[in-house]
């Protein structure tokens, strides 16, 4: 029998050796999680910071402080400095009241092009403007600007709620794998002060807190308002309403869209539910780039939920793999908040209602911090190391050797951003290694390979050709000296049932959700041949083979390391296993199969994971 949660357990093992490494927690006791400018993030136990915030909210500004003296929960830098903007800003603005026509013009040009981040300013000046015209321009502004996902202010997070500004003369200085670093506003994106707590048991969500005390996020939708200049409508479709946002939405039995009936304890005139039957239902939610259609993930999300009872909903979250990352149940009465933070960045979020106690629910408001790629560099000559601890580094580059095997040693690398020249980093401490985030290279035709996944956690291509067996070019062997475990379309994810339950047959095939059981299967040139129990025979070309699951994953895993290539095949290496590792070094990984050995240059890989 597969089960579920035995096949995720084998995955993550493969991939991210443990759950309580990487989990939903944030890092060690009393730490501080800082994150940089180019993406890197390294947590903190001992630092000090100065610096000076001045509180406005774009219109008004009010007296200087110590930063210090708010006692900061999160910071959050706007990416430019706010102080220089905001005057320019206020300039054109009353440049909007000027008597000359032109200058008005010019004026709403330039507002017109300040980009993402100033929107909420902008409906700040709406609201207090007394001057039909200048809501007119500002109002044909913001339609020209595109959806908001950063803010053009610094905001903090303190005991009374998030706070808009700009801060002054600011410095953190600390101590960093035993170097003494300091940080400016311009090498730091944001910072959580939180203190926090690295036992599994604990609590990993915040749950019915006030709105005001959320974490800081970087998107808020609140169904109320239009996109892309596209009025919600009851009754349709907002599944693709978000896309510029960096989310799809979706509903189990038919489509997500609004409703305005009324939910008891909840703001807000509108929330998102299934259309059929209205607010049943599970919703689910993907972050993609919107462009590209690539896999995005977020850090931290957020939901409003009404028409919830005790023990009504399950939340899923789910990475890049789709694997599983948390479950949540529910616990309380009534409308509830609920948060997440996330080492691991989530691409994949289900709530589904609990029939038994209530099959309804609804989204009434929803925030998320801004999608990005699951391993981002600043360009891909850089490299990104992550630690066993979470912090990811962004590199200039690190010495790739043998000895990066000998746990004890050390491995020197160079840090992007310039808080130190180099680092000496124990390798016992090192969990992966990004060497490039180039999108992969693959195919888009259907008829030329399938995927398969081996016994060892091993996902390899298989190219299909006429003239020979399905064969991995990369290792130039044919499928039948492969221990498959499970082969899918090109084009499709991998289909893993909560169940297998065999029979006395040992292949189970999916059309649908219940499989079709085989005892006897041949892979041909060109397809895939199985025989029931009854003799009756089924036969699918490779281009339209479904999920077909041949053996059990074994539920453990002697790797030594795993190896992603660019266009997505992922080899498990061990002393000896189905790929045995031989060597590294700074061009290639040396492995054997079957007394041959295969040399694979680095930059056809995009990340090692120890």
């Amino acid at each position: 029998m597969i089960r579920y949660n035995y096949f995720i357990r084998f995955i993550r093992f493969i991939y991210i050796k443990s759950i309580f490494s990487v989990g939903l927690l944030l890092g060690d006791d009393t730490t501080s999680e800082i994150i940089l400018s180019d993406g890197s993030k390294i947590t903190l136990a001992t630092y000090s910071i100065v610096g000076n915030f001045v509180e406005s909210d774009g219109l008004n500004e009010f007296p200087l402080v110590n930063l210090n003296e708010e006692n900061p929960l999160e910071l959050k830098f706007a990416k430019k400095q706010p102080k220089d903007i905001l005057l320019s800003f206020r300039s054109l603005i009353d440049d909007l009241k000027n008597p000359n026509f032109k200058i008005r013009e010019k004026a709403s040009s330039k507002l017109s092009l300040l980009g993402n981040g100033f929107q909420q300013i902008i409906k700040t000046f709406i609201k207090h403007s007394l001057d039909p015209e200048i809501r007119w321009r500002l109002r044909e502004i913001l339609i020209s600007l595109p959806s908001q996902n950063e803010h053009s202010l610094d905001r903090i997070l303190t005991s009374e709620g998030i706070k808009t500004g700009y801060v002054t003369n600011f410095i953190l200085r600390s101590n960093y794998l035993n170097k003494t670093i300091t940080l400016s506003r311009e090498q730091i994106d944001s910072i959580n002060f939180n203190p926090v707590r690295k036992n599994i048991e604990s609590s990993e969500f915040e749950y019915n807190k006030l709105i005001n005390n959320l974490p800081l996020y970087d998107v808020k939708i609140d169904f109320e308002n239009s996109f892309n200049d596209k009025t919600l409508t009851e009754g349709r479709s907002i599944n693709n309403a978000f896309e510029d946002l960096g989310v799809i939405l979706n509903a189990e039995q038919s489509f997500l869209t609004i409703s305005s009936v009324l939910i008891p304890e909840v703001s807000g005139k509108y929330s998102a539910t299934n259309s059929k039957p209205l607010y049943e239902g599970t919703i689910y939610g993907r972050f993609i780039d919107s462009k590209s259609k690539r896999k995005l993930g977020v850090s931290k999300l957020a939901f409003s939920l009404g028409l919830t009872k005790p023990n009504s909903i399950n939340i899923t979250l789910h990475d890049f793999d789709n694997n599983e990352l948390a479950s949540y149940i529910n616990s309380k009465k009534g409308p509830s908040v609920v948060s997440f933070r996330s080492k691991q960045p989530i691409s994949y979020f289900r709530i589904t209602p609990i029939e038994k106690t209530s099959p309804s629910v609804a989204i009434t408001d929803f925030w998320f911090s801004k999608p990005k790629e699951e391993h981002i560099t600043p360009n891909n000559k850089h490299k990104l190391i992550t630690l066993a601890n979470g912090d990811k580094i962004h590199c200039k580059s690190i010495k790739i050797s043998n000895e990066i095997l000998e746990r004890k040693k050390q491995t020197k690398l160079v840090p992007y951003t310039g808080f130190s020249d180099t680092f000496n980093i124990n390798n016992s401490k090192i969990n992966s290694i990004v060497l490039s985030n180039n999108e992969n290279k693959i195919s888009k035709n259907n008829g030329t390979y399938i995927w398969c996944l081996l016994s060892n956690g091993s996902k390899l291509k298989l190219n299909i050709s006429k003239e020979k067996k399905p064969e991995n070019k990369l290792t130039n062997t044919k499928v039948d000296l492969l221990p498959v475990a499970a082969i899918w379309p090109s084009e499709m994810e991998l289909y893993v049932p909560p169940s297998i339950n065999f029979k006395n047959s040992d292949i189970a095939l999916y059309i649908r959700k219940d499989p079709v059981f085989l005892n006897r299967f041949s892979f041909e040139n060109t397809y895939f041949i199985g025989t029931k129990d009854n003799e009756s025979r089924i036969k699918y070309n490779y281009s339209r083979v479904p999920t077909v699951w041949i053996k059990n994953p074994p539920s453990n895993n002697q790797s030594i390391m795993t190896i992603e290539l660019m266009d997505g095949q992922i080899f498990s290496l061990s002393k000896d296993g189905v790929y045995q590792f031989l060597s590294i070094d700074e061009n290639q990984i040396t492995f054997k199969f079957n007394e041959l050995k295969k040399a694979v240059p680095l930059k056809l890989i995009k990340k090692i994971k120890f």
